[in-house]
This record gives structure tokens, C-alpha cells and sequence, in this order.
């Protein structure tokens, strides 16, 4: 959904008495996302510096995923008019796993300030234990 979209549908179900902006919720989107993101990191480094010094002796549950693809590539925003204006880099990724089908996740380059605790994130959720090894 489009910021100017939400705000119409914001300004429809809540009785607000000042008119919202698409810039402004935008930016608390952004900010939101940012600070959860930067939560999220640090929960997933202190887990994995905790299963680190525990350093359990047996051996871990094998990973679902088997594989993940990265790859990355170039878009451009509509609407302008000069060709070079408008172009931002995207890196995009998949799980490859045995059973089931995999997870996707993307992010825009320039604005991610920390990929790899984007991608450890990432690897936590579909079940990587800290203690397997990963290539990279």
C-alpha cells in the first residue's frame, strides 16, 4: 500500500482533528523500521556470542536450509526524466531448502547500514544455529 494511500485510510478510521502527509508517515516507517531492525541485530549478536561461549558438545541438528542465493541488481523509480536519475541498488535472497519451499528477504543497498546482521538475522529465523558453520 502507498503512504498516500495509508494516510487515506488512516484519516478514514481515526478521528484526527490535523491532516496527515505521506512524507510524514514515511518517515515514521522509516524510523520504525530502523530501530526494530537495530534491535533485532543486536539480539541476534548476543544470542549468538552466548551459544558461542556455552559452546555445547554435541553436535547440532543439521539446518533445513541447504543453500542460500544472492544476488543483486538495479531499479529505477518512475517518473523521472533525466535516464540517469532515479536508480537504486536492491540485493535480493532465497533459501533453498529439502522440503518445503524456501523464504525470500531483499533490502535496498544503500540504506541498509549493517547487511551482514540483516543476513544473520535472516539465517536465525530459518533455523541456521549460530554454531553451524556458513560460507560466505
Amino acid at each position: 500500500m502507498s503512504y498516500g494511500l495509508t494516510v487515506n485510510v488512516l484519516q478514514e478510521v481515526l478521528p484526527l482533528d490535523h491532516v496527515l502527509a505521506a512524507s510524514s508517515i514515511r518517515r515514521q516507517v522509516t524510523g520504525l523500521g530502523r530501530r526494530l531492525e537495530a534491535e533485532q541485530a543486536t539480539d541476534a549478536r548476543q544470542h549468538a556470542e552466548v551459544a558461542a561461549s556455552v559452546g555445547s558438545p554435541d553436535i547440532p541438528e543439521p539446518s533445513p536450509v541447504r543453500a542460500v542465493g544472492i544476488d543483486g541488481g538495479y531499479l529505477r523509480l518512475a517518473g523521472h526524466r533525466r535516464r540517469q536519475d532515479g536508480w537504486f541498488e536492491v540485493i535480493v535472497g532465497k533459501s533453498m531448502r529439502d522440503q518445503d519451499a524456501g523464504h525470500s528477504f531483499a533490502y535496498v543497498h544503500k540504506l541498509e547500514h549493517r547487511p551482514a546482521d540483516r543476513m544473520l538475522n535472516f539465517l536465525l529465523r530459518e533455523g541456521v544455529q549460530p554454531s553451524q558453520p556458513v560460507n560466505r
